[in-house]
Protein backbone atom coordinates (compact mmCIF):
# COMPACT_ATOMS: atom_id res chain seq x y z
CA UNK A 1 0.00 0.00 0.00
CA UNK A 2 1.28 3.51 -1.05
CA UNK A 3 0.19 6.58 0.82
CA UNK A 4 -1.22 7.80 -2.94
CA UNK A 5 -3.54 4.73 -2.22
CA UNK A 6 -5.25 5.35 1.11
CA UNK A 7 -4.33 7.22 4.12
CA UNK A 8 -5.84 8.21 7.38
CA UNK A 9 -5.76 12.30 8.14
CA UNK A 10 -4.58 12.96 11.63
CA UNK A 11 -5.80 16.02 11.90
CA UNK A 12 -7.47 16.36 15.37
CA UNK A 13 -10.26 18.55 14.27
CA UNK A 14 -11.31 16.51 11.33
CA UNK A 15 -10.93 13.10 10.86
CA UNK A 16 -11.11 11.60 7.01
CA UNK A 17 -10.29 8.27 5.47
CA UNK A 18 -9.21 8.98 1.76
CA UNK A 19 -9.51 6.47 -0.61
CA UNK A 20 -8.82 6.33 -4.29
CA UNK A 21 -10.75 5.39 -7.07
CA UNK A 22 -10.13 4.70 -10.82
CA UNK A 23 -9.49 7.34 -12.61
CA UNK A 24 -7.53 8.86 -9.93
CA UNK A 25 -10.00 10.45 -8.09
CA UNK A 26 -9.95 10.50 -4.17
CA UNK A 27 -13.27 10.54 -1.94
CA UNK A 28 -12.93 10.79 1.80
CA UNK A 29 -15.08 8.91 4.35
CA UNK A 30 -15.58 11.19 7.31
CA UNK A 31 -14.86 8.83 10.50
CA UNK A 32 -16.39 11.35 12.56
CA UNK A 33 -20.11 10.76 11.19
CA UNK A 34 -19.85 7.52 9.99
CA UNK A 35 -23.19 5.63 8.41
CA UNK A 36 -24.38 3.03 10.81
CA UNK A 37 -25.33 1.08 7.62
CA UNK A 38 -21.89 0.24 5.96
CA UNK A 39 -23.19 -1.26 2.80
CA UNK A 40 -22.67 2.44 0.47
CA UNK A 41 -18.59 2.63 2.02
CA UNK A 42 -18.30 -1.11 1.02
CA UNK A 43 -19.17 -1.08 -2.19
CA UNK A 44 -16.67 2.24 -2.88
CA UNK A 45 -14.10 -0.15 -1.48
CA UNK A 46 -14.93 -3.09 -3.62
CA UNK A 47 -15.17 -1.07 -6.35
CA UNK A 48 -11.77 1.00 -5.85
CA UNK A 49 -10.68 -1.95 -4.97
CA UNK A 50 -8.77 -1.13 -1.44
CA UNK A 51 -5.71 -2.04 -0.01
CA UNK A 52 -6.92 -4.50 3.01
CA UNK A 53 -5.25 -1.85 5.41
CA UNK A 54 -8.26 0.34 4.08
CA UNK A 55 -10.55 -1.98 5.10
CA UNK A 56 -9.19 -2.52 8.52
CA UNK A 57 -9.11 0.82 9.56
CA UNK A 58 -12.50 1.12 8.54
CA UNK A 59 -13.48 -1.95 10.12
CA UNK A 60 -12.08 -0.59 13.20
CA UNK A 61 -13.26 2.81 13.07
CA UNK A 62 -17.14 1.06 12.94
CA UNK A 63 -15.71 -0.82 15.93
CA UNK A 64 -14.77 1.81 18.05
CA UNK A 65 -18.12 3.68 17.50
CA UNK A 66 -19.92 1.00 18.61
CA UNK A 67 -21.42 -0.05 15.03
CA UNK A 68 -20.42 -3.73 15.50
CA UNK A 69 -23.21 -5.70 13.19
CA UNK A 70 -21.49 -3.08 10.21
CA UNK A 71 -17.45 -3.49 11.48
CA UNK A 72 -18.44 -7.16 10.68
CA UNK A 73 -19.71 -6.62 7.37
CA UNK A 74 -17.08 -4.50 6.43
CA UNK A 75 -14.78 -7.08 7.83
CA UNK A 76 -16.54 -9.97 5.60
CA UNK A 77 -16.29 -8.00 2.30
CA UNK A 78 -12.33 -7.13 3.13
CA UNK A 79 -11.31 -10.43 3.28
CA UNK A 80 -13.82 -10.95 0.37
CA UNK A 81 -11.97 -8.96 -1.83
CA UNK A 82 -8.92 -9.70 -0.63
Amino acid sequence: MSDEETKLERNPEERNLEVVIPGGDIVQVDLENLDPNPSEIIELLTEAPAPVPTWISLCLEYWKQGYRDAAESIAVGGRECA
